[in-house]
């Protein structure tokens, strides 16, 4: 505030969230001279110079507890994604005493990816102990390359990303969610590098069990399931439902004895939603918290079973089983998806049937896959859709805020941890 001039205050923000009193854009990430909330400007101030003050990494944007007429909306950024050349929309920030949130979470996805990391850099011995060197007759030399991977190894791929996830994404999602600044955490698959369908001998127990332990670290932590680790397994059977690889992903990450089958610790506020799985397929998850829907769907990228090959689209199927549930009461305010690439058109059938009968809510969907510097956050014209594109590799964490207007209605919006537009250098937030 002794930046500022006479009575205004320094509002602090990222990216482009809208500035109390200001009209304008202004400038990517930089925070603005305002008027406080008792005072009532004679007239707006537009935006024209920041203050010149460093962005800071936070996850606590603030904003004026007494919001214009049309503050519950969304508004186009300065930025495109770099995906498409598209517009990048942002929706209305949280209050600093988060009184207009219903929910808040972090996301992020293709991570550790460590796709710089082409050596078997670490492994299993015969004693059950990491060996650094490989030199075991079990473990693969250190220095070979992937494409002389035998089918049967003990590598673990821990390189730059795994290290980044460890030492400081982990620790900053931990962090806020002790601090009741979220309640979970979302990865969209892709925790491996990959290969071609059924042809990634990366896909192991060594290498499964090191992303088992790394993520159980992480509080309250769900995940979906990628390509790399999925459909592209060496063993891959795309006409079939099962098969040793799926079996060992669901017995790690979603089944009954998993760590990540139920959250495990309580959301801010007290308590924590069941999470239902698809009795056939329990990498697919539904909970519902604060009238908000979340749906984890198995949707990777390339030819595979359940979207492809199944007699039915096993997604959708889901989908149309939970809001079938809740078509009678309409009690959902607004509806998540989260999977690994982009969904397949019969799934959005299934929700707009809801929608005939519910009417149309706001649907966010979240995914990996395509590996943007930035985020990207799409606005469908037509509908209440909104597409939401996670960073990947070193990639700070997405804080996502489901804003609730008092008046009715949510609305989604998207706080970058990281200000680095990098995938490659690795935040640092202690």
């Amino acid at each position: 505030d002794t930046d500022c001039q006479g009575s205004l205050i320094c509002y602090q923000r990222s990216l482009f969230d809208p500035v109390p009193g200001c009209e304008g854009g202004g400038s990517r990430n930089s925070d603005y001279c305002t008027w406080p909330d008792s005072v009532a400007p004679s007239q707006s101030p537009s935006i024209s110079s920041p203050v010149p003050t460093e962005p800071e990494l936070s996850n606590k944007p603030s904003v004026s507890s007494k919001p214009t007429a049309d503050y519950y909306q969304y508004t186009t950024t300065e930025s495109l994604c770099e995906l498409d050349n598209s517009i990048n929309y942002q929706g209305p920030a949280p209050f600093p005493d988060k009184s207009n949130v219903a929910l808040q979470f972090f996301a992020y996805a293709d991570s550790p990816y460590d796709n710089a990391c082409d050596k078997c850099n670490g492994c299993i011995g015969l004693d059950g102990n990491k060996e650094a060197d490989c030199t075991l007759y079990d473990c693969t030399l250190q220095n070979i390359s992937l494409e002389e991977l035998p089918v049967n190894n003990t590598c673990l791929f821990e390189g730059n990303d795994y290290e980044c996830n460890i030492e400081s994404i982990i620790p900053y999602m931990n962090s806020n969610i002790a601090a009741g600044d979220a309640a979970f955490v979302l990865h969209a698959g892709d925790f491996i590098k990959g290969g071609s369908i059924g042809e990634n001998t990366r896909c192991q127990e060594s290498s499964f069990n090191s992303r088992k332990e790394l993520f159980g670290n992480a509080t309250n932590f769900l995940l979906v399931p990628g390509d790399n680790e999925w459909n592209e397994c060496y063993g891959y059977d795309v006409n079939s439902n099962t098969d040793w690889p799926r079996e060992l992903w669901r017995g790690m990450f979603s089944g009954v004895s998993s760590p990540f089958n139920q959250f495990d610790t309580d959301f801010p506020g007290g308590g924590r939603p069941t999470i239902h799985r698809k009795p056939s397929n329990s990498e697919m998850f539904y909970f519902e918290h604060n009238k908000i829907a979340f749906f984890g769907l198995n949707r990777p990228a390339r030819l595979n079973y359940i979207s492809d090959v199944a007699p039915v689209n096993l997604n959708a199927e889901w989908v149309e089983d939970r809001l079938s549930l809740d078509s009678g009461t309409c009690s959902l305010e607004s509806i998540v998806i989260l999977a690994h690439a982009l969904l397949d058109s019969v799934i959005y059938e299934k929700v707009d049937a809801y929608f005939e009968d519910c009417g149309p809510l706001p649907l966010l969907t979240i995914t990996g896959d395509l590996h943007p510097d930035t985020f990207c956050l799409s606005k469908h014209p037509t509908n209440t859709r909104l597409d939401l594109t996670a960073e990947a590799f070193r990639s700070g964490p997405l804080l996502i805020s489901v804003v609730r207007d008092p008046d009715g209605g949510d609305y989604f919006h998207v706080n970058d941890s990281d200000l680095v537009d990098d995938n490659k250098v690795c935040p640092t937030y202690f």
